[in-house]
Formats: C-alpha cells, sequence, structure tokens
C-alpha cells in the first residue's frame, strides 16, 4: 500500500485531496535524527507506526477489491496462466475503509511532521500485490516524474505482510537532491517508458547512481 502525499500550502486548484488528521498527541513523533535522515537520505524507515487493526483493515480491503474489481484496477503480468501482479489507484474515495485510513491513520501526520508542512494533501493512493511464485516486478523508477506538479512529495509505503531484504523496495540514497527527473516507465511486463524507449542520456545518469538503500520495515 502506498500513500502520495504533499504539503498542501499552496495546493494546485482542483488537485488532490485535502487530508483531515488525527489530533498530533495520538500519533508518536517523528525524531529530529529520523527527520534529517529523510532529508538527506530522501527515505527513512519509520517502524510500528501503524497498529495491526489498520494492517488488517487493509488487507481486507484490498480482498474485496480484488473479487470486486473498480475501474482501476490492472493486472500487469501480461501471461494470463503466469501468477499476476496487481495495481489498483484511487480507492478512497470507492471504499470507506480506505477513506478511514486515508484521514484517520497516522500516514497524513506522519507526512506532515517529514514534510514540516501544517496540512497534507493526498495525492493518489494506491496498492500493489503479487501473487505467489509471480516473476513481474515493478520497474525502477522515479515517482515524483508521475505527477504533473512542483514542490515537496511524501511517498509513505506501508507492507501489508512481513517483508525480507529480497522482497522490500529499494531506495537511491540521495537522490532527490539530483535535481533530476527521470522518464516515467510503465508497470507492465516489460517495463518500456512512455515513448517506448529510454533515451541515452537517462540511461547514462541512472548509471551513475550511488549507493542504493534496501528498506525492509515490520508490517507495522
Amino acid at each position: 500500500m502506498r500513500t502520495y502525499v504533499r504539503s498542501s500550502t499552496k495546493p494546485p486548484a482542483g488537485y488532490g485531496l485535502s487530508v483531515k488528521q488525527p489530533s498530533a498527541d495520538s500519533i508518536s513523533p517523528i525524531s529530529s535524527a529520523e527527520i534529517e535522515a529523510f532529508q538527506t537520505d530522501g527515505v527513512v524507515p519509520l517502524r510500528s507506526r501503524f497498529s495491526t487493526s489498520w494492517i488488517e483493515q487493509l488487507r481486507t480491503a484490498i480482498d474485496h477489491a480484488r473479487t470486486n474489481p473498480g475501474p482501476n484496477l490492472v493486472r500487469h503480468t501480461t501471461q494470463p496462466d503466469s501468477p499476476g501482479y496487481y495495481e489498483d489507484f484511487w480507492s478512497w474515495n470507492r471504499s470507506a475503509a480506505f477513506t478511514s485510513f486515508v484521514h484517520e491513520s497516522p500516514a497524513a501526520p506522519l507526512a506532515a511532521q517529514l514534510l514540516d508542512a501544517p496540512s497534507i494533501n493526498l495525492v493518489m493512493d494506491n496498492w500493489f500485490l503479487r501473487e505467489a511464485g509471480s516473476t513481474s516486478r515493478p520497474p525502477f523508477h522515479h515517482d515524483i516524474s508521475y505527477f504533473d506538479f512542483t514542490g515537496s512529495m511524501c511517498v509513505l509505503w506501508l507492507p501489508l505482510e512481513p517483508v525480507t531484504k529480497q522482497s522490500g523496495i529499494t531506495f537511491v540514497q540521495g537522490s532527490h537532491l539530483w535535481g533530476k527527473h527521470f522518464m516515467r516507465i510503465r508497470f507492465g511486463d516489460g517495463h518500456p517508458t512512455d515513448e517506448q524507449t529510454r533515451s541515452p542520456s537517462t540511461v547514462s545518469s541512472m548509471n551513475r547512481r550511488p549507493t542504493s538503500k534496501t528498506m525492509t520495515p515490520t508490517n507495522s
């Protein structure tokens, strides 16, 4: 499950959902060291910030979305007989469980602390599910290139089951400070770019990336 949020100090007209936030007293504060790591590395693990009830609520909601697919559900695996890799997005306005998570979970207050923002807009929510045995994987990609705005954004990645280093998520440490936007890559098998081929300059830039960091958060 991922949520993409940004500071709503000056939100674009008609873009994003203004998120109601729970009382700050009910949210574990993020330490100054964690905020510094987020600003320097572009990523920080925040462990044990979501209760088991939130995890189970999202798991149940995703199971329901699988059996009652909405208009945005995509199966990225091209082979029909192979275990699938699925994605769905903009679930918050179709499911009470997702709406509750957006407005009542620690997600928005945590993002507000990391971004030092008085309020937060939800830019997008989406979830991914890879069936056991699936060889489909998401491409290495640059999140902010998929959105048409400028400014600060925070992506919250929340695994709904225990993950290992091999099945976790990997980030390019400090790449948010490069001042570069990379070409969008589609998530279907084969991962072509929007223009079907990746430009040589983009390939060269990506090949020069520094040490990556693999995050293996707990499931809460």
